[in-house]
């Protein structure tokens, strides 16, 4: 029993050498890309759906604009983690800092949780549009 809590504690008092270190701030540095492209990506829909169609009526506008805001507002949140994650890695690579390190870490889980959330909730989707399809095409 003595020997898992041994381990335990050796786990967290980890060294990073050099190959660790060079993989951690490549992974960070294409985080912040990712997560940049992100934040582009959300303020060029946010101004698309401003600037959008001036063909489209009132309330087809007023509900693009409900349904669009909180995909683009999750977006963006989402990578607000994963840019938290890069910034604190690279951070902790250069000035050595346990307690930075740790808070990238936490946020590259967050990232990770929504993530992992929001694949659950679509394949959910997935499955109900198909069993529902699958309904309606035995009532014929």
């Amino acid at each position: 029993m003595e020997n898992n809590s041994n381990q335990g504690d050796n786990l967290f008092n980890l060294s990073i050498e050099g190959a660790a270190r060079e993989l951690l701030q490549t992974a960070a540095t294409w985080a912040r890309i990712i997560a940049i492209v992100g934040f582009i990506s959300g303020g060029l829909s946010l101004i698309g759906l401003i600037f959008g169609s001036p063909q489209a009526n009132a309330a087809v506008a007023a509900s693009s604009t409900l349904i669009s805001l909180p995909f683009i507002a999750l977006g963006v949140i989402i990578n607000v983690f994963l840019f938290k994650f890069a910034t604190n890695i690279l951070g902790s690579l250069a000035n050595m800092s346990q307690v930075q390190f740790n808070e990238g870490i936490n946020n590259l889980r967050t990232y990770f949780k929504i993530i992992g959330i929001l694949i659950i909730i679509g394949l959910s989707l997935v499955v109900l549009i198909v069993m529902f399809y699958g309904l309606g095409r035995g009532l014929r």
